[in-house]
């Protein structure tokens, strides 16, 4: 039982309710493997968010839990090691009450403060459930996301190649290039370059760029926060003359290029695009110009 589903049960004597329903909760969401990614998990939750007794024994444990623990406090490396199960699946449970709860609102408020990064999760789950009774801490949500976007690399990137993304959230493009090595220089295995560009998260994290090889003596990934201009082949480190990025893409392509002596094949060894994309077929123009 995770450290959530321990408070509930530690706290059962002050459940008003059948204490089997209280049981049954904590038993479904120990079942679960994952916190709530369509609505079918999230549905999960319904039958007990018709529980007026439970819905408001959660709506205060939950928050006297995260108050408690610092839960959604931000650490030092910019996230808190929390019970992210039950803790969703208990948010689904309120967000499909009947009435808002004020445990959300609290939550909503205190992350949106600190920026934290888990707030794309709470998203996740408004969207999921979409109880129309929750429009307002949706816009409000919605309204944080869309000024944290304008704000950040892909949206830069994505501006300056025409590429509109869907308007839905959670979503994401990935790419990749390969590279065979030239007649002069024999690489271990071939060499590939792979590309994501997503919504971003709650910190404003927006893409990745990776380069690595079968035998794995070349890997390393930069995003938006990197700031080391450098890589490791075997057990040499080589040096960049900038810090890998999106918007300098083609220049970084061009820069390993002519440290391995090899080309890349400018077309999409392989694709992936959120349905929504609009003109995405600027991105390969853009690499083959």
């Amino acid at each position: 039982m995770g450290q959530l589903l321990d408070y509930l049960f530690e706290k059962k004597d002050d459940f008003k309710g059948n204490p089997k329903e209280l049981d049954k909760l904590i038993k479904k969401i120990e079942s679960c493997s994952h916190a709530p990614t369509t609505d079918k998990h999230a549905q999960r939750m319904l039958p007990f968010a018709e529980n007026p007794e439970l819905v408001s024994f959660v709506n205060q444990k939950l928050k006297d839990h995260i108050i408690n623990c610092n839960e959604f406090n931000d650490d030092e490396n910019g996230w808190k090691n929390y019970d992210v199960i039950a803790s969703w699946y208990l948010f689904a449970l309120l967000i499909y009450s009947k009435k808002a709860e004020d445990t959300v609102v609290f939550a909503l408020d205190r992350m949106k403060a600190s920026k934290n990064s888990t707030l794309s999760l709470l998203r996740r789950i408004l969207h999921l459930c979409n109880n129309p009774v929750y429009e307002k801490q949706f816009a409000e949500i919605e309204d944080y996301f869309r000024d944290l976007n304008g704000e950040t690399t892909i949206y830069q990137w994505l501006n300056k190649l025409g590429v509109t993304p869907p308007p839905t959230y959670n979503w994401e493009v990935i790419f990749g290039l390969r590279a065979e090595a030239a007649t002069d220089y024999k690489l271990s295995d071939n060499l590939y370059l792979m590309v994501k560009g997503f919504e971003p998260d709650g910190k404003g994290k927006s893409f990745e760029i990776e380069i690595s090889n079968r035998e794995k003596d070349i890997s390393e990934r930069w995003n938006d926060f990197s700031d080391e201009s450098l890589f490791r082949f075997k057990t040499q480190k080589i040096q960049l003359k900038n810090v890998p990025d999106i918007l300098q893409l083609k220049d970084f392509i061009s820069e390993l290029e002519e440290i391995f002596g090899l080309k890349f094949e400018r077309k999409f060894a392989f694709n992936y695009f959120t349905k929504g994309f609009k003109k995405k077929e600027n991105i390969q123009k853009w690499l083959v110009e």
